[in-house]
């Protein structure tokens, strides 16, 4: 089975711990590399409990992350970092998976209002998807469709509070009773589509 070369930015917030926890497990997923300065050069598994090789990885600096040897790394950092990193990532054909803001408004000029900082990378907005993969397999297969052959695309991923409202809402349009306990039994993690 073919696995995907995976590597986690900013490791060590909640976000980043709980995604390596999390594909550190996916059978499609190999994690190579894991970034974070708090803890850089210390041993995953003595931060997180892991199965091995994850637990052997070695977290690494933050300032190491642009030149990363993974096909798809997932940006668990504040939106200026991601801003900084995502276009230099896609650049050299990486698939990026943000999971701040810096990519979740399509209007470049909204930036300023909501994050307080101008967006540099207005073109990767406008190929970036802000999506759950439950509710937009589509969309996200979309950027799948070139399989890994060095085209710079992305997605944005909501955070819990904007997912569960997501969710909600496409419940809501169903309307059903089924749709409302499938909803209670989602578990509150990235799923990845990486068939």
């Amino acid at each position: 089975m073919h696995t995907v070369p995976t590597a986690v930015v900013g490791a060590s917030g909640y976000s980043g711990l709980e995604l390596t926890r999390l594909l550190s497990r996916h059978p499609r997923v190999r994690l190579i590399a894991l970034h974070s300065d708090r803890w850089s050069g210390e041993a995953a598994g003595a931060r997180v409990p892991l199965p091995e090789p994850a637990a052997s990885l070695r977290y690494r600096a933050l300032s190491e992350a642009a030149a990363l040897e993974a096909d798809l790394a997932f940006l668990a950092t504040p939106a200026e970092v991601s801003l900084d990193l995502a276009p230099r990532l896609c650049a050299r054909g990486v698939r990026v998976v943000d999971l701040s803001g810096a990519f979740r408004l399509a209007d470049p000029a909204a930036y300023p209002a909501w994050y307080g900082f101008e967006h540099t990378a207005p073109a990767l907005l406008a190929e970036a998807v802000y999506a759950l993969p439950e509710l937009s397999r589509a969309r996200l297969a979309a950027l799948h469709s070139d399989r890994w052959s060095g085209e710079a695309a992305g997605a944005r991923v909501p955070l819990p509070e904007p997912a569960a409202s997501l969710r909600y809402l496409a419940l809501s349009e169903a309307g059903s009773l089924e749709a409302e306990l499938a909803f209670l039994a989602t578990p509150a993690e990235v799923s990845l589509a990486l068939a």
